[in-house]
């Protein structure tokens, strides 16, 4: 069962980052890695890791699809797939003219996350939620980004909740981005 659940949540990442890939205003594309936490009762007090892509959409718009696994004590025991989109408050993320953007930044995000997060224990959507990166450091032009201590509030629609989010670190290693093949 959980094999099964973690082979369909894997080849289901990859078809909801398609449409991402097809969005190409803006140059940069990333691998994200980092950790995680939820508390919202369905989540074990185990370590939990974030993996997932972050596209850029405009100058100060990004969108992340991602998937958040239990990695202990038992790994791949509790995954959701998430979506975000992501607006940069101190500035441009990244220019037109295929200048860097701000190198330190904040971020607003707001999006959906699915899972089993429910009381009957099937896939579906079942959270919305808001979160603030306080501290962003790196640009697609340098290679690197890193988000430190984001935090946010998910409201599970099933259980009618308010729960805490947070991210202690999540990098961005860009695979593509304004630094790579742009003539100035």
């Amino acid at each position: 069962m959980m094999l099964k659940r973690m082979v369909a949540i894997f080849l289901l990442l990859p078809v909801l980052c398609m449409p991402l890939a097809a969005l190409s205003y803006a140059r940069d594309f990333a691998v994200t890695y980092g950790h995680m936490a939820l508390f919202d009762g369905y989540q074990s007090n185990g370590l939990h890791g974030y993996f997932g892509i972050s596209k850029g959409l405009t100058e100060q718009f990004e969108a992340n699809v991602f998937t958040q696994v239990e990695l202990t004590p038992t790994i791949g025991s509790d995954v959701q797939i998430g979506f975000d989109v992501s607006y940069s408050l101190l500035g441009k993320r990244w220019d037109a003219e295929g200048y860097a953007g701000s190198g330190v930044n904040m971020l607003a995000s707001a999006g959906i996350l699915t899972g089993f997060h429910n009381p009957e224990g099937r896939f579906a959507i079942d959270s919305v939620f808001l979160r603030l990166t306080p501290v962003t450091v790196g640009t697609s032009h340098s290679g690197k980004r890193d988000r430190f201590l984001s935090m946010g509030l998910a409201w599970n629609f099933h259980d009618k909740k308010l729960s805490l989010l947070w991210n202690i670190l999540l990098s961005d290693i860009y695979i593509t981005g304004t630094y790579k093949g742009v003539a100035y």
